[in-house]
């Protein structure tokens, strides 16, 4: 009888999220006024565990079927709200989710990182953080270079007994790297970045599941390898979208992933930037 009951509630907001997000009244009328948007809101706003609960199955479900509709809410409301709960758990596994379903998305992947590393990190696993933080580095873009660094610093003197010492050598070697190699030289690399090691199988089984060589094909792939921390196989798919962009943003969207794959191979920004300053030419 219980089964039931949670089954049809489900199907319920469902069906109530899919009704208004088909359109755009949703859009044009805001969040705040869908159904399914406030009955979250109302659990997450219940002291009680059970309406947590609630909330949470009712978030896993509405990112599993509208991941792309109810992305600004989960990173905008629902995370934050679920993380000074505490939910510290749920915030991982949704965090992760939320990446694999909107690959070609940087900074909806850069932001459900930030919170997965920040979940992972309360709840002790500095290790695993240490790992997201590398795939944050290399997955984010340029501008948001310095902030990833700042979260990977956190991280190693959370999960290292040397971890301060290991922070202060990644920003020598982050100013080291930081100009553009000169002719005939090769790039500043960092040691500090290449000696963490990220557990590339989860993006690696969804990199691969996505084989069609459309753009925004190309484009996941190529984000999902980044976060493997593979650049060199990211890089193709980057080369190939750009190849295939038939717009002017197209272009300028692979030419900053092929800037990231550089960042990520290196480690570091100066030949990245190199390559940024040879396309604004």
């Amino acid at each position: 009888m219980k089964v039931g009951i949670v089954i049809s509630r489900m199907a319920a907001l469902l069906l109530i999220a899919t009704v208004l997000l088909m359109g755009e009244t949703a859009r044009a009328a805001g969040a705040d006024l869908n159904p399914a948007y406030r009955q979250i809101a109302a659990e997450l706003g219940s002291a009680g565990p059970a309406s947590v609960d609630l909330a949470e199955a009712d978030i896993r479900n509405m990112v599993k079927y509208h991941a792309l509709s109810c992305r600004r809410q989960l990173r905008r409301s629902w995370l934050p709200e679920l993380m000074e709960k505490r939910q510290y758990q749920f915030v991982a596994e949704i965090a992760r989710r939320e990446i694999f379903n909107t690959p070609a998305w940087p900074a909806n992947i850069q932001r459900a990182l930030r919170f997965r590393i920040a979940a992972l990190l309360a709840l002790g696993q500095s290790r695993e953080a240490l790992a997201e933080a590398k795939s944050l580095f290399n997955e984010c873009t340029m501008r948001n270079t310095g902030a990833a660094l700042s979260i990977v610093a956190r991280c190693l003197r959370a999960a290292l007994p040397d971890g301060a010492a290991e922070s202060r050598r990644l920003k020598r070697e982050q100013i080291a790297g930081a100009k553009a190699p000169q002719p005939g030289t090769q790039a500043a690399t960092c040691a500090v970045l290449s000696g963490i090691k990220v557990d590339a199988a989860p993006y690696l089984m969804r990199a691969w599941s996505r084989l069609g060589q459309g753009y925004y094909d190309l484009m996941g792939r190529g984000d999902l390898l980044l976060l493997a921390d593979k650049p060199k196989a990211a890089m193709v798919c980057f080369l190939s979208a750009y190849a295939a962009s038939e717009q002017a943003w197209q272009l300028t969207q692979a030419a900053g992933r092929i800037a990231a794959c550089i960042k990520a191979e290196d480690g570091t920004i100066g030949r990245a930037n190199a390559w940024v300053d040879k396309t604004r030419r």
